[in-house]
């Protein structure tokens, strides 16, 4: 048991304070966790002009209004009675960055505890995190170049490379702010804390069967997806794309692939190569012979004039 001596002498006895005791012993354990920089846990207990309240044991810490990071959530404006108030009985972390006990000052701050939390936090996800895992996460927001997925205390990026095995001009295409996922990590870069994250890995790979499906020299149809300086990437099927190369698109030569095939374009091809390993096919447009392409033509209007055939006639007005 601990005890205060207020008087060593007090009408023949020495007075004594066990609350004084423990106040003391409150003040110097505040004293050591301010030193060692730790980061704890408080309930908020109430509020004045200036800030919020804390019990620290036996004695009272106080936050001020700008080491309150979640003040930044109310508008400005609003009654700063009434957002003081929404904080009491909440428990955050704080950190003590003001000891005083002859002024009887208990500084807190939760801005440097949030800090110093969150840093500890996202080293243990680092740390955690391993290359072929998957884990649950919120899209958090969009770019040019792919998604932000929330970890819980860090992003991870997904490139528009990954989110999908069919071709993704806009992420929102494909995903919803908000939205819950899982996701396959792909690489953990942890000196410059960088998550790089993959959808399509969790989806079925359309490449596992493609050498039996497109043998080589065999024709196949396709949509033209995209026309760059080098050829036009055609799309044979949900995820799987090849591209004609500039080369390939004419007997004669070709400056610009734009004259010659559109985007949305429906192609009979050639299919020259299938590479498995680096998923890619080279296909011809000019290898097709002129009796292949009449045929497919033929083809395609036979069966436009069965679809018109089938669908009923228009009734006539009265």
């Amino acid at each position: 048991l601990y005890v205060y001596v207020l008087s060593p002498e007090h009408e023949g006895n020495v007075l004594l304070s066990i609350s004084m005791a423990l106040s003391m012993r409150d003040w110097q354990r505040a004293e050591k966790v301010m030193n060692e920089g730790t980061v704890f846990e408080a309930e908020v207990t109430g509020f004045n002009r200036g800030g919020l309240l804390v019990d620290y044991g036996l004695i009272q810490g106080f936050v001020p209004s700008s080491q309150v990071v979640a003040l930044r959530r109310y508008p400005r404006g609003e009654d700063r009675e009434q957002v003081f108030q929404n904080f009491v009985g909440e428990v955050l972390p704080f950190k003590i960055i003001e000891v005083d006990h002859q002024r009887r000052r208990l500084i807190l701050s939760e801005r440097q505890a949030r800090r110093e939390w969150d840093r500890a936090q996202r080293i243990q996800l680092m740390n955690e995190l391993q290359e072929g895992s998957v884990r649950r996460g919120i899209v958090s927001s969009f770019c040019d170049f792919g998604a932000f997925v929330n970890l819980g205390v860090m992003d991870g990026l997904i490139h528009i490379s990954e989110l999908s095995w069919d071709r993704v001009h806009n992420p929102a295409d494909v995903l919803e702010l908000g939205q819950e996922i899982d996701v396959y990590v792909l690489s953990v870069d942890r000196e410059r804390e960088r998550i790089a994250l993959s959808l399509r890995r969790l989806q079925e790979d359309p490449w596992q069967d493609i050498g039996s499906k497109y043998p080589e020299n065999s024709l196949v149809e396709g949509e033209v997806t995209n026309v760059l300086k080098f050829g036009a990437f055609v799309s044979l099927e949900p995820g799987i794309e090849g591209l004609v190369h500039v080369s390939e698109l004419d007997d004669l030569p070709v400056e610009d692939p734009h004259d010659v095939v559109v985007i949305g374009e429906r192609l009979l091809l050639r299919i020259l190569n299938v590479d498995l390993e680096r998923h890619r096919i080279a296909l011809s447009l000019r290898q097709v012979t002129p009796d292949e392409r009449e045929a497919w033509f033929m083809r395609d209007a036979e069966e436009m004039e069965e679809e018109l055939d089938d669908e009923p006639p228009e009734e006539l007005e009265a």
